[in-house]
């Protein structure tokens, strides 16, 4: 009896882990068409938000990041949100990510599943939880392509 108990509560416990999963990554991200202008005045209203400050990683070639300096010194800042904007301009297309930060901290692997559709590869930038909460809220990265396809992730 007892090792049917434990049964099923590992498997209780497994079905509300993917169900809590299943709905963060549902939430997250939002698809939407879009003109080429329109996405340009998103990209222009979070820049705004930001002003001149520069992101923490650039974007050299296909193997190459560039890390820059942490916004910030001294203690990590708590952080509420990991944010997204992509522009894909061949399909017209306008993503937008928006994950709680605690769940990115522990879910970073799993997360990366739901982000197939928006280009953003975290394990290719190479950043973790700890990373961002050193740079403090800001831009992470911002990037435009030949192609025309945009790429913006923040943190608030």
């Amino acid at each position: 009896m007892k090792s049917s108990t434990i049964v099923l509560t590992v498997l209780v416990a497994a079905v509300a882990g993917l169900s809590i999963f299943g709905y963060m990554a549902w939430h997250s991200v939002t698809l939407e068409r879009s003109t080429t202008q329109q996405a340009i005045a998103e990209f222009a209203e979070i820049h705004h938000k930001f002003g001149a400050a520069e992101p923490m990683l650039r974007i050299k070639s296909a193997t190459e990041i560039a890390r820059l300096a942490p916004q910030i010194a001294g203690e990590p800042q708590a952080l509420s949100s990991l944010n997204a904007l992509v522009f894909k301009e061949n399909e017209q297309i306008l993503s937008r990510v928006s994950i709680p930060f605690w769940f990115f901290k522990l879910k970073a692997p799993a997360l990366q599943l739901s982000l197939h559709d928006t280009d953003i590869d975290l394990k290719r930038l190479g950043v973790s939880a700890a990373d961002l909460e050193k740079h403090g809220p800001g831009l992470v990265l911002d990037e435009a392509r030949p192609n025309g396809d945009r790429l913006i992730v923040w943190t608030e």
